[in-house]
């Protein structure tokens, strides 16, 4: 009996590999872009997107510092992150935020990309 292709995709689960960053000191800087902003029920931030430079999914450290009028983000790995465009959504990114959830035990969160970037409009319109 010959199943569709589209019947077997959708009954297989599909993993993408995780992988390790390259360090700070030999990256302290990326692009981020069809960003997101995830904020945990502690207050931590966390900065999700497309880098650019890796042409990777990505999911920073805890964000220390952010400057609302660059887009800029310093994490607590002390890498750079700045955010290119409007915020949006990339499938890879998304991808490795569920995985980070998963390893980290993050049941709960809130997107407050919309937020901050309305803060960013409001702060260049003054």
């Amino acid at each position: 009996m010959t199943q569709s292709l589209d019947f077997i995709r959708n009954e297989q689960e599909i993993h993408m590999p995780i992988w390790e960053t390259i360090p700070v000191t030999d990256q302290p800087t990326l692009t981020l872009e069809r960003w997101s902003i995830y904020e945990l029920p502690d207050g931590d931030r966390h900065l999700v997107g497309w880098a650019i430079e890796n042409r990777e999914g990505r999911v920073s450290s805890r964000i220390e510092q952010f400057d609302i009028s660059t887009m800029c983000g310093v994490t607590s790995t002390g890498r750079v992150y700045k955010l290119d465009g409007r915020p949006g959504l990339n499938m890879d990114a998304e991808y490795t935020w569920n995985n980070w959830r998963a390893i980290n035990d993050v049941e709960s969160f809130v997107n407050v990309s919309q937020v901050v970037w309305a803060e960013h409009e409001n702060e260049l319109s003054n």
